[in-house]
């Protein structure tokens, strides 16, 4: 209940905002204290004041028989449009607005001991001399009849006020939204025109006891103001004054495997990007998607279905799509062993065959595309359940025309080993066909060597390059060789959560694998000797810094705190001197894979030795990307909330809050200033304006307000600039507004 003097009459009316289309906007509503009984001491001369007790009669409860949506009649009215100045780009013709309508010239009914009828004439323009104001910033608290109010317009939705009387109408102080809020005037007394039976257009200085509705104000700062320098700050009629205001709920509710919310906006790939958004994600979701892991891990070996184990925030880019492998059915190739040798027949004659003899050519089956194709995970952000507790994560499907460069040594067995049959018989065919059966070998140094193949330790090509922060597995086990303890950022189930992420993707990545020259020599006689290396080392995960001589970079805060190195993400090159360096799966894959310069060298049967020298080739990568595709757009079915419509069926109950994204520009999250753009010290969704100042221009896509997420309705600046305008996108099923609104040390909700 506001604080007003006890002569003063009031009621509140909660009015709801609309758009340019005409469309009421629930979310959006001023609580607008009007007075239905007022005792005023107007001043009529110099020396002489006069005692006045009006009644206004305003017909804007729509529970009453007098109701009309354009007030009273017998006044001259003209609405106000109240925007929200942080997210509207010009107060002065702005999309959304809540209309107050306000009094130039009111009739009203009162008494001075004759009961004359007064008329008010006001001057609402940029007339300063007219009033003595002060501006004063009106910030949004909960209510008690928000619960109330939101029932009344479910049950009829085209209602555009709200009407309590003051005396039922309380703010929760507990609430306060600094980031939610109006700057108006409050006129302490101003001069105007009007007229009763005594005096015929008497001019007037009235004096208002408003100074309750400055203490409950907060100072303005007048940091966006209309033409004039007025509206805003917005000049009402001295009748009403604003007392709470809510830009409309930043969160809302989607439902599991129902709803879901996908941007009409069709979004150019980037090298660059910036994103912001706010989550919270109930227990029960989180224990659905454990739940649906272990059925699929532990069941009769189905294909995976899509984002399995994982309760999805936001999916983008188009689909993605995986070749199928044939790992023993493509094509076959022939390594040749050579090697030169003398034979000794048994009767004492020397056979010496001419050149080198090519020994058992040895063919291998190469893995191979069958031309077959599915559907595998998209990019996403979602909360991976698969683990002892939910972790974030986040995966980046880059285009499958970015093809890598890669050469080295296959991980695939192509390699071959011929030894020679105990007892040192030959038994293949020498040149001239004839058959050696019987004899020992001369006691001559024997020498061959395997020329492998070179191909990846990967699939390319079987799926686009990816950036991931969490291990890519294959049932319980990552196969790419990163650190399979590695533990992301444990998300909290019940509570609200805050991502700042951005991807630096301009330079190109290149790593390489590890070389190892080594030999092993056993003696004539005793156990064998292992290798001993002569030159380079074994590559691990803790060197993998060391061999990326060009990185990609990940900037991520998680819950205002920046995540650098390993706690990045477990691709991160360690070792690597910048601490937001990271490259794709496949890079990670080729810096921890060795290659080996090996000979050996042993004593054989019959004094004979042994050399056998194989020979691998380093692995190296190189990936260009063109760009960080977001797509989007009714042809991608590709930028939505949790999801879009083609993985409906992953969807788990979640909450969502405010969506930024901006193109071309990665934040450093490390610096605290690029943080408190997005989220404020007291851990709450910074102002609009904040982001949009220091990248320098409006976000690229913005979903801002449960209103917008309801419509899947994108205010960013790409929407905007499109002919036809198209900001809205499709939705589906149950997406309704939740509070309380994004705060990670306030109240979290049920």
């Amino acid at each position: 209940m506001t604080d007003r003097p006890p002569s003063r009459k009031t009621h509140i009316t909660r009015v709801y905002g609309t758009n340019k289309k005409g469309e009421i906007l629930p979310d959006m509503y001023a609580d607008v204290e009007r007075m239905d009984v007022i005792k005023s001491r107007t001043q009529t001369t110099e020396a002489q004041s006069q005692g006045v007790v009006r009644r206004l009669r305003w017909c804007d409860d729509p529970t009453k028989d007098d109701y009309d949506p354009k007030g009273n009649k017998n006044r001259k009215t003209e609405v106000l449009k109240v925007c929200d100045p942080e997210a509207t780009e010009d107060v002065n013709d702005p999309d959304e607005w809540i209309p107050i309508r306000v009094i130039k010239s009111v009739k009203s009914t009162g008494g001075n001991g004759r009961g004359e009828e007064y008329q008010d004439n006001f001057l609402n323009e940029a007339v300063q001399s007219a009033r003595v104001a002060k501006v004063r910033r009106v910030v949004g608290y909960a209510t008690n009849i928000d619960r109330v109010a939101e029932r009344a317009v479910d049950a009829d939705p085209d209602l555009r006020e709200y009407v309590v009387s003051s005396e039922q109408y309380t703010k929760d102080i507990e609430t306060k939204d600094k980031g939610q809020y109006v700057e108006v005037e409050i006129p302490l007394s101003l001069r105007h025109r009007g007229n009763s039976l005594s005096v015929d257009v008497q001019a007037r200085k009235t004096k208002l006891l408003n100074d309750y509705l400055i203490e409950e104000s907060e100072p303005a700062k007048l940091t966006v103001r209309g033409n004039n320098d007025l509206n805003p700050p917005y000049r009402l009629d001295p009748f009403q004054n604003i007392v709470n205001i809510n830009w409309g709920g930043l969160a809302v509710k989607f439902y599991e495997r129902e709803s879901h919310a996908t941007l009409a906006t069709l979004v150019p790939d980037t090298r660059k990007f910036t994103q912001s958004i706010w989550f919270r994600a109930p227990t029960k979701s989180v224990e659905a998607a454990k739940a649906e892991y272990i059925a699929w891990r532990d069941g009769p070996g189905a294909p995976r279905p899509l984002l399995c184990g994982i309760v999805p925030i936001m999916v983008s880019g188009p689909p993605t799509k995986q070749k199928q492998v044939n790992a023993s059915g493509g094509e076959t190739r022939t390594i040749g062993l050579t090697h030169s040798q003398d034979y000794l027949r048994s009767f004492g004659g020397i056979y010496t065959p001419t050149g080198s003899l090519v020994d058992h050519d040895n063919t291998v089956t190469l893995p191979a595309f069958t031309g077959e194709t599915e559907t595998v995970d998209p990019s996403y952000i979602g909360i991976d359940c698969t683990g002892d507790y939910p972790q974030l994560s986040i995966n980046i499907v880059m285009p499958r025309g970015d093809a890598p460069t890669y050469e080295g040594t296959s991980a695939f067995g192509l390699g071959t080993t011929n030894n020679i049959p105990d007892g040192g018989l030959y038994l293949g065919s020498v040149g001239d066909g004839v058959l050696i059966t019987d004899g020992p070998l001369a006691p001559n140094d024997d020498w061959y060597s395997d020329a492998l193949d070179t191909t990846a330790d990967i699939y390319l090509g079987q799926i686009p390059e990816t950036y991931r922060t969490l291990q890519a597995r294959r049932a319980d086990a990552p196969f790419d060789n990163s650190d399979p303890d590695y533990n992301g950022q444990r998300v909290t189930p019940d509570h609200w959560h805050h991502l700042l992420l951005s991807l630096d993707v301009s330079e190109p990545v290149k790593t390489a694998g590890a070389f190892i020259v080594q030999e092993a020599i056993s003696p004539p006689e005793g156990p064998a000797v292992g290798y001993t290396i002569i030159s380079g080392s074994l590559a691990t995960r803790e060197t993998v810094g060391s061999r990326s001589s060009s990185v990609s970079k990940m900037y991520l805060a998680f819950d205002d705190v920046s995540l650098t190195r390993g706690e990045l993400s477990c691709y991160h090159p360690q070792g690597h001197s910048d601490p937001n360096a990271i490259g794709p799966v496949n890079a990670y894959t080729v810096a921890t894979d060795t290659a080996y310069d090996s000979t050996a060298t042993s004593p054989i049967n019959f004094g004979r030795i042994q050399t056998i020298r194989s020979v691998g080739a380093q692995g190296r990568y190189e990936y260009r990307p063109s760009g960080i595709p977001f797509a989007g757009g009714e042809d991608q079915d590709g930028f939505g909330f949790p999801t879009t419509g083609a993985y409906v069926d992953a969807v788990k109950e979640i909450e969502l809050g405010e969506y930024q994204l901006f193109l071309g520009s990665a934040l450093d999250t490390g610096v605290e200033e690029n943080r408190r753009a997005f989220i404020t010290d007291e851990g709450k969704p910074a102002a609009l304006s904040k982001a949009a100042e220091l990248v320098g221009r409006k976000p690229s896509v913005l979903v801002h307000g449960s209103g917008n997420w309801k419509k899947a309705r994108d205010t960013g600046a790409i929407a905007a600039a499109a002919e036809p305008p198209s900001p809205e996108g499709t939705h589906d099923g149950r997406i309704e507004t939740y509070r309380p609104n994004p705060s990670l040390h306030g109240e979290q909700g049920e």
